[in-house]
């Protein structure tokens, strides 16, 4: 199969990606219909998913991978689910309730417009399911499903189903009073942020056995307060932050106005004898030749007025990296 596949905005776990259950549930399906059956689908992740942008599904042999260009995003092979045992429904209606009160992600945190635990998302928008770790590796959720999720029929639909898994199963997870290590590649973009973590080379087998055996030796105590370092580092140096540091700093460099009606106008190349001829006089002293400046053929270098002027939408995109604060004004001329 050749398909291709677009992740609409609004059905995000992370602001900028893909909802990772909503994704694995379209997946799934797709893997059913190009291999027939309704079982058990296995999704594995590879990479954070882009929102409204065209990906391509293959069939590889047993699997169908979902890929954007080169990069592998994610995977679906068969999967296997009879060696589960599920939990019991709680007893406690009441703690259920409290969660719809308490749970999921509000105001402030990276998840605050999760299409599936985000408290942002209206009713009928998001699934809004509500809920946090409730020990021994088991989360307590609160879901009310709404029409608006529902297939002609009435009933929920799958990809909507795998999102309500998806939340509460990293609140099972993540167990603060009880937490795994995190053993990360010093290649890693978030190694320098990440100094709690066990850092390591991937390429060297010995010091990735070394980190895993500290991780699973690691005594409570050590492993509480790596947690939670690394946990207040990621809610503090969030991409919103980042984003307020690199507008911060542009906003702070030092610039002179633009000269001419456009931007641009004064950011001309020299012409190629300007830039060299001090070396090629160098290299052959006593050779008078005459060098002619080639023609320029960037449009922009000539100061073509159509080149300079900034594309349309560039401006609307630098409000949203500066937070929307307004109308972008041209600076103003000496």
């Amino acid at each position: 199969m050749d398909d291709t596949l677009i992740i609409k905005a609004g059905f995000n776990g992370p602001r900028l990606s893909g909802n990772g259950g909503y994704v694995s549930g379209l997946l799934a399906e797709r893997y059913n219909k190009a291999f027939g059956g309704d079982g058990a689908v296995e999704i594995t992740l590879r990479a954070p998913i882009p929102i409204e942008t065209r990906m391509n599904l293959v069939r590889e042999d047993a699997a169908i991978t979902m890929r954007d260009g080169d990069t592998l995003i994610c995977e679906a092979r068969v999967g296997k689910v009879d060696h589960l045992d599920p939990p019991k429904p709680p007893s406690d209606w009441n703690a259920v309730l409290h969660q719809d009160a308490v749970g999921g992600c509000g105001e402030g945190s990276d998840f605050q417009w999760c299409l599936v635990c985000g408290r942002s998302r209206g009713v009928g928008d998001g699934l809004r399911v509500f809920g946090s770790h409730s020990g021994s590796g088991t989360s307590l959720s609160c879901y009310v499903p709404h029409a608006n999720h529902a297939d002609g029929d009435g009933r929920i639909r799958p990809e909507f189903l795998w999102g309500t898994l998806d939340c509460p199963g990293a609140w099972a997870a993540q167990d603060p009073d009880d937490p795994g290590v995190l053993v990360l590649s010093k290649f890693a973009g978030a190694a320098n942020q990440m100094g709690e973590a066990l850092i390591v080379n991937p390429n060297s087998p010995e010091e990735i056995a070394e980190a895993l055996k500290r991780a699973l030796t690691m005594d409570l105590k050590e492993r509480v307060r790596r947690w939670r370092a690394l946990n207040e580092g990621v809610q503090r140096d969030d991409v919103t932050a980042w984003r307020d540091t690199f507008v911060n700093a542009l906003a702070a460099e030092p610039h002179t106005p633009a000269e001419g009606q456009y931007y641009g106008e004064q950011a001309r190349p020299l012409s190629v004898d300007e830039r060299f001829l001090p070396d090629l006089g160098a290299e052959r002293r006593g050779d008078e030749r005459a060098f002619e400046a080639p023609a320029l053929r960037d449009s922009e270098a000539r100061g073509e007025p159509a080149a300079l002027r900034l594309p349309s939408g560039t401006g609307r995109g630098l409000q949203v990296l500066g937070g929307d604060q307004g109308t972008l004004p041209r600076p103003a001329r000496p």
